[in-house]
């Protein structure tokens, strides 16, 4: 179930993708890492059939009934890269990904797939739960960055990002005003 990527360089950087608002930041920031550091992008998706999530794999037509979940994962990975690279044509990096889908367990085959690809970085959307949701199904990300030896940026959405902080973007101040940054002249 896993596609195989060639990794001539002996370098990646790896965005995991879960097709979320999160997993979008991540990829446009991982293709800007990528394309300035002149490192190839991967983006990985691990396949598998989240019990909290039923459907996220779904089957459109009769064609898909009999499909592997796999073949489904591999169809949607190509689908949302597409998408990125349209909704994004100036993000150079988009047009030169490399697509790896494996199955399993996100948290553990993120970090198995990292390493294998001599990954110098994992970037990973977050989708900011809190409270007992975080409790009941974990947080992927939290798992990747303390199981992994290789460096994990966790990504929230633009969205996501505003939601949690209970502001919108106009409601904000820059980070250079403020009692901080005027207690520290």
């Amino acid at each position: 179930m896993t596609r195989v990527v060639s990794n001539e360089s002996g370098e990646v950087i790896l965005v995991a993708v879960d097709f979320s608002a999160s997993s979008e930041s991540a990829l446009l920031l991982g293709a800007k890492l990528a394309a300035g550091s002149a490192t190839p992008l991967v983006v990985l998706h691990v396949a598998h059939d989240p019990a909290d999530h039923p459907g996220t794999y779904p089957r459109t037509g009769p064609q898909d009934l009999l499909l592997p979940l796999s073949e489904i994962a591999v169809r949607m990975l190509d689908e949302y890269v597409e998408s990125m690279r349209q909704k994004h044509p100036e993000v150079q990096a988009l047009a030169e990904v490399r697509k790896v889908v494996v199955g399993g367990i996100p948290e553990t085959r993120i970090v198995e797939v990292a390493e294998r690809l001599s990954a110098k970085a994992i970037l990973v959307g977050s989708h900011s739960r809190s409270g007992l949701a975080k409790l009941l199904s974990g947080s992927v990300s939290e798992k990747v960055a303390q199981h992994s030896r290789i460096p994990v940026t966790v990504v929230h959405s633009h969205e996501e990002a505003w939601d949690c902080a209970g502001k919108t973007p106009a409601e904000t101040r820059p980070a250079t005003e403020g009692p901080l940054t005027a207690a520290a002249h």
